[in-house]
């Protein structure tokens, strides 16, 4: 069983060593979550977004204590971890019996989606675009942008 705690340590530093933007644990026998997204923020940390059936919970952690809290997660009952990084996709699976399988798959340049806070929306009309009949029924407003109280009829 010793072994099997050393290749799990030595999976999940090298997982970590790939430098990953995103780390999803899930297929969880008896635990409180159903999967846990970690995913890493540009302000510099990782949050982690644990969901249950109807909820999901955040918890903001520091990138020193990353490879504890996977640790500690793994502990929990989660059997598989998939992480994603600008270079490759590595999966790590742990059997009814405690081996632990680690798969590497390497793809060209994948880029992180953005991890800010403030997302622009994807609309159709772009706020800032001139567009003469709406600045006539008042949703635009003469330089483009929306008016306040038109907001729902531009979305």
């Amino acid at each position: 069983m010793e072994q099997r705690t050393d290749e799990k340590i030595a999976a999940l530093r090298e997982i970590l060593s790939s430098h990953p933007f995103k780390l999803v644990l899930s297929n969880g026998k008896g635990c409180d979550y159903q999967k846990i997204v970690v995913q890493y923020k540009d302000e510099g940390y990782y949050q982690l977004e644990k969901y249950t059936q109807k909820q999901v919970f955040h918890e903001n952690i520091s990138p020193d204590s990353l490879y504890q809290a996977l640790e500690e997660l793994l502990k929990l009952g989660y059997r598989q971890l998939n992480s994603y990084s600008a270079d490759c996709q590595m999966e790590m699976k742990l059997s009814k019996k405690g081996k632990v399988l680690l798969n590497r798959r390497n793809q060209a340049a994948v880029k992180p989606t953005s991890s800010s806070h403030n997302k622009e929306k994807n609309y159709i009309l772009k706020e800032g675009t001139i567009i003469p009949p709406l600045v006539d029924l008042g949703i635009f407003t003469p330089d483009g942008r929306v008016v306040k109280a038109m907001y729902d009829k531009y979305r």
